[in-house]
């Protein structure tokens, strides 16, 4: 008992000397933040002082926002890093809000093999262009008939050329082929054959017929020269390449991919179908090469007529501001002046946020939103290039929805609004280094063709909201 007496008596000692310097600890402490909520303790005016330079803001007004015509986008380049968009559209689109909107597609084709298996005076049964349906980037009502022609371009792309959206390459006026069908967007089955091993792929794709007459003058060009399947610029100089010309309008557009998956790169093309010698069938294919041939789309846009047309500023020099119309291909963007904020200037700028509520029309129902608006500015060529606060999220493989946002968003009350960071952008304003004005575009607006109208600057109820939270420095 006296053992355990004195082992206890020190733990208890030192347990109590701990609560002792606990309390007071926490009497400091309090001591502390009672003088500090004291207006007369010494520093308290400084804290307030740094408190107030802490703002938020949401009374900024923009100055001006406009629907402009869209200019001629550079549609492919001839560096290789620009040379392939991420889809092709095809279609005489009549939209209900923006009027006509149609793409025709110029093509390139080399012959996959320098020696095709045709050449040997076999049989040929029939000649395929084949294309890989994009189903993902369509737009539109797509379940109607779709008509378009294949014409033989009448003069020679140069694959190391830019070209622009507004270019009109030269045809051939005799068709070569023709599609008309309602596109059937399930995957099927298309078999080729690789030597003599039959391969069969599935992908959604569609099917064009091609006059054999094209293959026979393949022949011919063979005969006088062996070397016209292998010699790549004797090829195209012969046979220069193909254009698809809608026939049909239609609610929408079709959309290719000729390179931007594994299948459909090696998929896409022309497929020559023929017998050899012992009467089994066969293929060779010509190819839309990804670093070797040009291919890119002309748009026209036409909005005579439209509920578009009066508030475009190029055609209305009493265009109103109250809507405004944002659009994919080469169609209509929207600029933004963001106010000068002389008030602000020389603060750093923590967070700020561009607000657009969505105006919805019924004829609406067939046509998704812009999935992505994107804010982009000019460089030194008069290019569009997007704003930091989208391009840093892309470059680091974040979410452009959580970083960036400029996703539609669909409010309790039935309504939709984009709210886009402009955080990084606004500082570089402020800065003195860029100027105030941004332009809107649905992101990849060059093989976009999505399509949105928002409520412009002075509206009374639904106006661009510019939030702004800063501190200075």
């Amino acid at each position: 008992m006296d053992g355990a007496n004195v082992t206890v008596l020190p733990m208890a000692k030192e347990l109590i000397m701990k609560l002792i310097r606990t309390l007071l600890i926490l009497l400091v402490v309090s001591i502390y933040f009672t003088a500090c909520s004291d207006p007369t303790a010494v520093g308290a005016e400084l804290l307030q002082d740094d408190r107030a330079d802490i703002g938020y803001t949401d009374t900024f007004t923009v100055q001006a926002a406009y629907t402009a015509l869209g200019k001629p986008q550079k549609i492919y380049s001839g560096f290789s890093s620009g040379r392939s968009l991420t889809n092709y559209l095809l279609g005489n689109f009549n939209d209900p809000v923006f009027g006509r909107s149609q793409s025709i597609l110029n093509l390139q084709l080399l012959s996959f093999s320098g020696s095709p298996g045709f050449i040997n005076n076999n049989s040929i049964d029939s000649a395929i262009l084949l294309l890989p349906y994009s189903f993902l980037t369509d737009y539109g009502i797509v379940d109607e008939t779709y008509g378009f022609d294949v014409h033989q371009l009448d003069e020679i792309l140069d694959e190391d050329e830019s070209y622009y959206s507004d270019y009109e390459a030269m045809f051939m006026p005799e068709t070569i082929g023709a599609y008309s069908a309602v596109p059937n967007t399930d995957t099927t089955a298309f078999i080729r054959y690789n030597g003599t091993e039959a391969d069969t792929i599935n992908i959604p794709h569609l099917r064009v017929p091609i006059e054999l007459s094209v293959i026979e003058e393949f022949l011919t060009q063979y005969e006088q020269d062996s070397t016209f399947f292998s010699n790549d610029s004797l090829f195209l100089a012969n046979f220069s390449g193909i254009q698809l010309r809608p026939t049909t309008e239609n609610n929408g557009l079709l959309s290719f991919d000729f390179f931007n998956s594994d299948v459909a790169a090696v998929v896409a093309g022309l497929y020559v179908f023929y017998q050899d010698t012992a009467s089994e069938v066969r293929s060779s294919q010509f190819i839309f090469s990804s670093q070797e041939t040009a291919r890119f789309p002309q748009y026209q846009h036409n909005y005579s007529g439209s509920l578009a047309e009066p508030y475009i500023r190029d055609l209305s020099a009493d265009a109103p501001d109250s809507l405004l119309f944002v659009q994919g291909m080469s169609g209509t963007e929207v600029r933004v002046q963001l106010p000068e904020m002389e008030e602000i200037k020389g603060f750093a700028i923590n967070k700020a946020e561009l607000e657009f509520y969505v105006r919805e029309f019924p004829e609406d129902s067939n046509y998704a939103p812009v999935n992505i608006l994107a804010a982009a500015t000019k460089d030194s060529d008069e290019s569009l290039i997007v704003i930091d606060d989208l391009q840093i999220p892309l470059d680091r493989g974040l979410s452009v929805g959580a970083v960036y946002g400029g996703t539609p968003i669909k409010q309790n009350d039935g309504t939709q609004k984009y709210i886009i960071n402009v955080t990084e952008h606004l500082q570089q304003v402020l800065d003195g280094e860029i100027d105030n004005e941004i332009t809107l575009i649905p992101f990849g607006k060059i093989s976009n063709a999505q399509r949105i109208v928002l409520y412009g600057a002075n509206h009374p109820d639904y106006s661009i909201q510019l939030r702004v939270t800063y501190t200075r420095l």
